[in-house]
């Protein structure tokens, strides 16, 4: 049932590995919990600090808006299935990570030192990782979608890869060192300086040829277009000749390898987001560069199906460095919203990037005076104008009072005939859903 909350303290009495199934909105911290089992249901919300001491296994088709973290000395093994929006921190110190995103992904993290961590972007997914990408132990990337860092990203390692299938775009703010193994069918860019010492392949035939972009100094001292596959490199300020590609070229180049020969990328989105600050939504997206860029526009849903436009912003023409934008939208939509950028061309072309989702958490309702002596006063001035079923119970459960009360307002209730005591307030509303609330009468 969607319009149920649990909000209890478990602390550490949970002794046995559970099985949680969260249909609703779930504010229990758990500190820690022996591992276990988590689903967070689609359209519910886990919004609850969560700390584990064994493995530990969430599957998310919901709104996941809080912190996870290991919370014991012995390596866990965590494991992450996104299919609806992720923005909750993670801290792992131990063990090993694995995530997989099916959806929205925000949050930025730091990879545990475990040697087999891994972070998969699913065909379609988009993971837009909003700040450092710490890569500890051994890390296997592999982006099928959209998948960009904007505070940058730790060197890989030589025992760690990433694979950056056709169609995709990898895309770092920031510097890309790599001493480990890249396989990139698709477009990687950066914004900072570009170092492979590793190994570096591309595609099979010219027509899978892997792209990467660079704007900062560029050095390969390692293979690059290995196995003669097909790549091509272009630093933004190519040296002179521009064949040479790299600023600092050394290490082995392949056969089938060129250089700035492919046509500019056009606007490449390094990242997109939609998060909830206070009762407003911040949107906020970057670019990598940009090419014959008239325009974004922020559209916003109630639904993901139906967009409408928010707000304009100019884009930069042609530019060959980062910029970031931001936008606030300061009346959000109550629930559950959707939110795009739809980027136009000079010459009217029009691109969508990936949908981003946020969750408004409905207005509290206030009571006063409590405790009281007859007259309740219930601020409903932070719901929509429509009808609210409001219910009295006893604390068995038991109704003493129902009333509907038009919202948008302040309203009186009356207690006028019940017994001193505590009671349960319930308040529900068709557009935020159901709140409980204790109110004493003296």
């Amino acid at each position: 049932m969607p319009t149920v909350n649990w909000g209890g303290y478990f602390g550490s009495s949970i002794t046995v590995a559970p099985t949680i199934n969260n249909y609703g909105t779930w504010k229990s911290a758990m500190q820690p919990t022996p591992g276990g089992t988590i689903t967070n249901a689609s359209g519910a919300t886990w919004d609850a600090y969560l700390t584990t001491s064994a493995n530990l296994s969430i599957t998310n088709a919901g709104t996941w808006s809080t912190q996870v973290q290991d919370g014991g000395n012995n390596p866990t093994i965590s494991i992450i299935q996104n299919a609806g929006s992720w923005t909750g921190g993670i801290s792992q110190n131990n063990g090993s990570l694995r995530i997989t995103n099916n959806a929205t992904w925000t949050q930025a993290f730091n990879f545990p030192g475990g040697n087999a961590n891994a972070f998969t972007t699913a065909t379609g997914a988009n993971t837009a990782i909003g700040g450092y990408l710490g890569l500890g132990g051994t890390v296997v990337l592999v982006n099928n979608g959209t998948m960009s860092v904007s505070g940058g990203m730790a060197a890989l390692a030589s025992t760690s890869s990433l694979t950056n299938a056709a169609g995709s775009t990898f895309a770092i703010v920031g510097e890309f060192t790599s001493t480990g193994r890249v396989i990139n069918l698709g477009a990687i860019s950066s914004t900072g300086n570009f170092t492979n010492g590793g190994t570096i392949t591309g595609g099979t035939a010219m027509r899978q040829r892997g792209i990467f972009r660079a704007a900062g100094y560029t050095v390969n001292n390692g293979k690059f277009g290995a196995d003669n596959s097909f790549l091509d490199f272009c630093d933004s300020t190519p040296p002179t000749p521009a064949s040479n590609g790299f600023d600092a070229r050394g290490g082995t180049i392949g056969s089938n390898v060129t250089f700035c020969s492919t046509a500019p990328l056009p606007v490449s989105l390094t990242s997109f987001s939609a998060q909830r600050r206070a009762s407003q939504v911040l949107v906020r997206w970057a670019t990598a560069s940009e090419l014959n860029n008239k325009e974004f526009v922020v559209e916003r849903s109630a639904d993901g199906q139906a967009f409408v436009a928010l707000q304009t912003v100019a884009g930069h023409g042609t530019v060959a460095y980062a910029h970031a934008y931001q936008v606030t939208d300061a009346r959000p939509l109550p629930g559950l919203s959707y939110y795009r950028l739809r980027q136009v061309d000079q010459d009217g072309t029009r691109t969508y990037s990936p949908v981003a989702t946020v969750s408004r958490l409905a207005a509290q309702v206030a009571v006063y005076p409590n405790p009281t002596a007859d007259v309740l006063t219930l601020d409903l001035s932070g719901l929509a104008a429509s009808a609210c079923q409001v219910r009295l119970c006893s604390l068995l459960g038991q109704l003493v009072l129902s009333q509907t009360l038009a919202g948008g307002q302040a309203q009186p209730l009356s207690l006028a005939g019940l017994p001193a005591g505590t009671y349960l307030l319930e308040v529900a509303s068709a557009t935020q859903g159901r709140q409980v609330q204790r109110v004493v009468k003296r």
